[in-house]
């Protein structure tokens, strides 16, 4: 519903019980009912709980009924604040969750390729690997193979056009010859790719289809990896603030700064964690319809980077874009931990944390294009950056605004807590 811009432009009106209605209006009375229906679920749970403390009502019956599985508490800093961050705030409920939602959508990609895609996988399965004399020979003999079925169909046609042969005769004739035909768009996309690798003296036959979609990166997934990050996170440190817990943390034997560094680490290795998870889940869900493989192979052996340097190889150039789109993630891990220092109120923390990184995403799903610039948005997508002087100027300037947050936000977290 979000991507308004397409939706609009391929639907006008919608059925609406027989009548035709206008697809905003009808966006726009959803949105109203959602919008309603939302507010009296917030003032019935308002009225009705009167506990609003963070509890686990499930996990405390399970310890009444068996009481062996209350254990001890720990004596580890890192142990409690892990118990904090993903049962007390429902951490772990969150990445089942995050996972749930998002392995659905990454199952949903493309599993059914094109004739021309799978003509073109076929070719590149068989050339896979270094350009070799036995592999020109192959590509001349197709392309030769190509030209006389060409020259078939154009002598056929001739005949029928002269009435030698009836048209029942010419579709029978021109079939055999047509099925030869149906390879000419994918043998075009490989001396294309031939053309390539003997420009740059060499190289290797790669299946870049996968790699572009997996370079391309999913708006949508990293959207969500937001939105987790805001409510994962926005009440690492509220929580403190608002019971008066952090004076509490002060007569601790290692201090209140210990206690702030794990709370920190933590968060970002959820982060990492999650981030992990969604990358793999959309990495095996690309190479088990396209294949990703000859991860040896140099990036510049892919035509779309071909300006990449030669030495750099397809592994390296994955690691490069999946670092950068972790710290996406840690700088916005970073944003969230910092609003919620300097916050009291659970709820605002939250609010303010989808909005200031969730927002600008969804407007830009919404068509409008600019808001994007206001996320990180354009780091996480920045597979083809490197190619293009322009967005690579603007994806130094990101990488160099996330690192500059996270060294920034992280002492001054330090600061501002050791001052409650």
């Amino acid at each position: 519903m979000i991507q308004t811009n397409t939706f609009y432009s391929t639907y006008s009106t919608i059925d609406v019980f027989g009548a035709p209605v206008s697809a905003p209006a009808s966006v726009w009375v959803l949105f109203a009912l959602f919008s309603v229906l939302l507010l009296a679920a917030t003032v019935f749970v308002y009225v009705k709980k009167k506990n609003y403390q963070v509890g686990m009502p499930l996990v405390q019956k399970i310890r009444k009924r068996f009481p062996k599985l209350r254990g001890t508490p720990a004596a580890s800093v890192w142990v409690q604040e892990a118990y904090k961050l993903l049962i007390v705030n429902k951490g772990i409920v969150l990445i089942l969750v995050f996972a749930l939602l998002i392995f659905p959508k990454l199952a949903q990609q493309n599993v059914y390729l094109s004739t021309d895609e799978l003509y073109y996988k076929n070719y590149m399965q068989i050339l896979s690997g270094e350009l070799t004399p036995e592999k020109e020979s192959y590509l001349q003999a197709e392309q030769q193979n190509l030209a006389d079925a060409q020259a078939e169909i154009t002598r056929i046609e001739q005949l029928y056009q002269e009435n030698k042969i009836t048209e029942i005769q010419r579709v029978q004739y021109e079939q055999p010859y047509q099925s030869i035909l149906m390879k000419q768009n994918a043998f075009q996309r490989i001396m294309q790719y031939y053309n390539h690798l003997t420009q740059q003296g060499g190289g290797s036959f790669v299946y870049d289809s996968g790699y572009q979609i997996l370079y391309k990166g999913s708006q949508i997934t990293f959207l969500a990896l937001v939105i987790f990050c805001a409510l994962c996170f926005f009440n690492v440190f509220s929580m403190e603030l608002k019971n008066n817990t952090v004076k509490l943390i002060r007569t601790l034997p290692k201090g209140r700064s210990y206690t702030i560094r794990c709370k920190v680490v933590l968060s970002f290795v959820v982060g990492i964690s999650i981030t992990g998870i969604a990358q793999g889940l959309e990495f095996f869900s690309i190479n088990e319809v396209y294949g990703l493989n000859q991860w040896n192979a140099s990036i510049a052996s892919i035509p779309m980077f071909s300006v990449l340097p030669g030495w750099l190889p397809i592994w390296g150039y994955t690691a490069i874009l999946f670092g950068l789109r972790l710290l996406a993630i840690i700088s916005n891990t970073a944003i969230v931990l910092l609003i919620s220092s300097v916050n009291k109120n659970s709820l605002i923390s939250m609010l303010l944390s989808i909005f200031l990184l969730a927002a600008p995403i969804i407007l830009s799903f919404m068509g409008i294009n600019l808001t994007q610039y206001f996320s990180l948005l354009p780091l996480a997508q920045a597979g083809t950056s490197f190619t293009d002087s322009g967005k690579f100027i603007i994806c130094m300037l990101y990488t160099g605004a996330a690192v500059s947050s996270i060294c920034f936000i992280c002492p001054f977290i330090k600061k501002k807590m050791m001052t409650y």
